[in-house]
């Protein structure tokens, strides 16, 4: 019988690594046929646009744990009742038996809906959803293939720019991490806090602030003369719920695209404690680098 792998959402430092652990272990197994990937994730699906990589040679698939971002490419695009006879056709023009649906919240409520519209229709088809998100954030999950490496980045990143902060104490750094609603990366900035001899202050997207109370904590632990980082999640919202920055964009899936968190801070700093204040934001690198990526991380997902 024949398989059918697909990404979906943003990906990971680790997904190529859940890639390669289907690949060989279809080899492996002796009853595989062919190994299709869907081009762009839920498009791919929808176009019939596939890519056979049962013929690749191992030493690429091998390369596959070490290279970031996604090698069959991945989307944002919700799929709605209209498109499921697409994802049937293509599922059974290319005889698939084995669907594996690679991604986060959104991507496994797809992969939810796909199994149970299988299972309506009769189909000798197996839905298997591959958990992978950076936010930490799925259901009946102790962790998530692709935090651990995120969260490697965040504590990284934290600990240099707290040691820069305290060794030039003249502005008050504002670092912006991932996580719309999730505040698990943020907290893993905090993980090396106890070695680095600056002041260091946390704010997570699931506690909305006081504009006036974040900058009175600011001003206090500045003026202790250590310098000063200041951690934020790019979803942080004051206590009615509204995002401190807003992009005004909607992604594939419906959700507001933050961003500018840091830099909202960081200008209120300026314009309101007159503190020189620097934003720094590593963005798409906090998910996608290669060179923190965490060992653990990359062996949970392989298997």
């Amino acid at each position: 019988y024949n398989i059918l792998i697909a990404h979906g959402g943003g990906p990971t430092a680790v997904i190529n690594s859940s890639l390669r652990g289907i690949i060989e272990d279809a080899r492996g197994s002796g009853r595989v046929d062919r190994i299709y990937a869907a081009q762009f994730g839920a498009e791919g699906l929808l176009q019939n646009r596939l890519i056979d990589l049962t013929d690749i040679p191992a030493s690429e698939t091998e390369r596959l744990s070490f290279t970031p971002a996604s090698a069959i490419g991945s989307c944002r695009r919700r799929l709605c009742e209209a498109d499921f006879p697409a994802v049937l056709d293509c599922l059974i023009k290319n005889e698939v038996k084995a669907f594996f649906y690679n991604g986060g919240n959104d991507s496994m409520d797809t992969c939810d809906k796909i199994s149970r519209l299988i299972s309506r229709e009769k189909l000798d088809i197996k839905v298997i959803g591959i958990p992978k998100t950076i936010d930490n954030d799925l259901d009946v999950t102790d962790h998530c293939p692709g935090y651990g490496s995120a969260a490697r980045y965040a504590a990284i990143c934290s600990s240099e720019l707290a040691l820069d902060a305290s060794a030039l104490p003249i502005h008050v750094v504002v670092l912006e991490l991932m996580g719309r609603n999730a505040g698990w990366i943020t907290a893993a900035g905090a993980l090396a806090s106890r070695l680095t001899p600056c002041e260091q202050l946390v704010y997570l997207p699931e506690l909305g602030v006081d504009m006036d109370a974040m900058l009175a904590d600011i001003e206090d632990r500045y003026s202790r003369g250590r310098g000063l980082l200041v951690t934020v999640s790019e979803g942080l919202c004051d206590r009615s719920g509204r995002p401190l920055a807003e992009t005004g964009v909607v992604d594939g899936f419906g959700h507001s695209v933050p961003g500018g968190t840091a830099q909202y801070i960081s200008t209120q700093i300026i314009e309101r404690l007159k503190i020189k204040s620097r934003a720094e934001k590593p963005g798409l690198l906090g998910r996608t680098s290669m060179a923190y990526v965490s060992e653990t991380d990359r062996r949970e997902a392989y298997g």
